[in-house]
């Protein structure tokens, strides 16, 4: 990769002074350029393997950011090529530029619950900020990316082929995945019907995929925007918890030591619904303390079936890797629907019954 000549097709009158690789992200390909005219920027080559319509995903992102800019909100900000889009073809290779936002920090796991609650800040006003953006804009960059009946479906289908006579090792882990099994399609029944709206969502909304101010902390912007496409605002919800909960430990073998926190719940709720408490429907609230739960089995799920597969979706270092990320997961979801009238408790004191 000729960087400097990816550089000039986007800004040919700036040169690059120095460059390094940034960042922790395992996807696309980061680095961070300074120019002669003390510029910094991020270029970035796309995982064309992992995202196979560009200019869909360009698309969606450029959609968001733009209406964000709109509306005078900070946001990252890509640079359009000399020929006018978004991104460069090289060697059958994709590039994409745009501005460094100076001065921002992010926490790659929270510190404490002031810090779950400005995550929980920073998501709420990204959908509070896209909630008058129509979603029929975006398109879906992974189709059926949060589907969990679809993923049970694909799920009951490796059962029955038990192509690598693995299922002999996961009878538990299929019964427990069994056993909740009419509670999996709660959100997408309220898409279909209606009561749980259609909005843009992030669909990574990690703690590390919010960026801070460094001196005061305060919430500046989402970024990491490859995801962003039509769903429900529970699944956002919903899965940032999952990632809180699980923190570090998703690849542990004590499995059974991760469990839901009331403490964290509370926390991320309030705040969260402090910013999109104007869009909210009745059933998206009632669906609040089942979304953990639901985000949370789905990760399973896919675990599951990939190690049913032969683990042929996710990088394994050992032979049940993909075995133990499912079963920290199932434990995770077990322990949120069995104290799930404590969450639904929590959700109607913060909402004031709503």
């Amino acid at each position: 990769m000729d960087l400097f000549k990816i550089f000039e097709k986007f800004l040919p009158t700036e040169k690059i002074l120095g460059y390094k690789k940034y960042g922790n992200g395992h996807i696309n390909v980061t680095y961070l350029v300074v120019s002669d005219k003390n510029e910094f920027y991020i270029v970035q080559k796309i995982n064309s393997y992992a995202f196979k319509d560009v200019d869909l995903l360009m698309n969606n992102i450029v959609t968001v950011t733009t209406h964000l800019k709109n509306k005078n909100i900070e946001s990252i900000q890509m640079l359009q090529a000399v020929d006018g889009k978004y991104y460069v073809k090289e060697n059958d290779e994709y590039y994409r530029m745009y501005r460094f936002i100076d001065k921002t920090m992010t926490f790659e796991k929270p510190e404490g619950l002031k810090t779950v609650k400005n995550a929980a800040q920073a998501f709420g006003k990204f959908h509070n900020n896209l909630s008058d953006l129509d979603a029929s804009k975006l398109g879906e960059v992974i189709p059926h990316f949060h589907d969990t009946p679809k993923r049970y479906n694909d799920l009951l289908i490796a059962i029955k082929e038990d192509k690598l006579g693995r299922l002999k090792n996961v009878s538990r882990e299929v019964e427990i995945v069994q056993k909740y099994a009419d509670k999996l399609s709660l959100i997408t029944d309220g898409l279909s019907s209606g009561e749980v709206e259609l909005h843009i969502t992030h669909n990574d909304p990690k703690i590390n995929n919010a960026l801070f101010d460094t001196e005061n902390h305060e919430f500046r912007s989402i970024i990491d925007l490859d995801t962003v496409m039509p769903g429900s605002v529970l699944y956002d919800f919903g899965d940032a918890l999952r990632s809180l909960f699980t923190g570090d430990k998703e690849d542990s073998t004590e499995y059974e030591k991760v469990v839901g926190n009331p403490e964290i719940y509370k926390a991320y709720l309030s705040s969260y619904y402090n910013e999109t408490k104007s869009f909210l429907t009745k059933r998206e609230i009632e669906l609040f303390p089942y979304a953990p739960f639901i985000l949370t089995i789905e990760c399973g799920i896919r675990f599951l079936e990939d190690y049913l597969k032969g683990d042929v979706y996710f990088h394994t270092k050992y032979e049940e890797h993909n075995l133990v990320r499912c079963r920290t997961q199932l434990n995770l979801a077990s322990s949120i629907i069995e104290n799930i009238d404590l969450y639904k408790q929590i959700t109607s004191n913060v909402v004031g019954g709503k």
